[in-house]
């Protein structure tokens, strides 16, 4: 698989998400946020913005709308709780970055359960 995933978290009600959170490239583990994916993801908000924003007149990721994938796939996002559920992934324990990843994501779900989501751009 030749995919690479950022996480883009919000809050429900926001529109943006200040935050990028490049996730290591493991199959199986990528494999099973497709599938969540395809089974609870809903299309960004038309007015979504986050820094891995590229433009016509911008040809580096900077900071604006971002409603589609480089692919040109619409952006999808999901309840962030469901990315909880797979910390105890092998592809998570074995690779500091993904535990990293995945710390972040379970103190946000702490703070606000049910509240957060995460932008799914696959790149």
């Amino acid at each position: 698989m030749g995919l690479d995933l950022s996480l883009l978290p919000f809050s429900r009600g926001e529109h943006f998400s200040q935050s990028v959170l490049q996730c290591f490239r493991r199959e199986s583990l990528f494999e099973e946020i497709m599938r969540i994916e395809k089974e609870k993801g809903e299309d960004v908000p038309k007015d979504f913005a986050s820094y891995l924003s590229r433009g016509r007149e911008y040809q580096e990721p900077h900071y604006g709308i971002t409603v589609s994938t480089p692919y040109g796939e619409i952006l999808k996002h999901i309840p962030m709780i469901e990315l909880t559920h797979l910390s105890m992934h092998e592809d998570v324990l074995d690779n500091v970055i993904n535990r990293a990843v995945w710390a972040y994501l379970e103190a946000s779900v702490c703070r606000l359960p049910g509240d957060y989501r995460v932008a799914l751009m696959w790149h």
